[in-house]
């Protein structure tokens, strides 16, 4: 699907995968039980504002970070490699 390349195109489209596969299926159990809207919960999901940080912006922002991270991490591993 070609989701690991370090172009901006496939970033975003991981993205949005990410963010389908983490926060689409909770939308959907929430609204099937009910509690999407209220029901017998103190907050419902639309109103759960930590549940949408973690999940609309903290799996961006991990994706994000990635494009910095990995090659650092790469060169900390070519380091242990050489040492060995």
């Amino acid at each position: 699907m070609g989701l690991n390349k370090p172009d901006p195109k496939s970033i975003g489209l991981r993205l949005v995968v990410l963010v389908v596969i983490s926060w689409l299926p909770l939308l959907i159990l929430s609204a099937k039980s009910g509690l999407l809207l209220g029901g017998t919960v103190q907050i419902p999901f639309l109103h759960d504002f930590v549940t949408h940080t973690r999940f609309l912006i903290s799996i961006p922002l991990l994706v994000i970070a990635e494009r910095v991270i990995a090659p650092k991490v790469r060169l900390v591993i070519r380091h242990f490699y050489l040492r060995v």
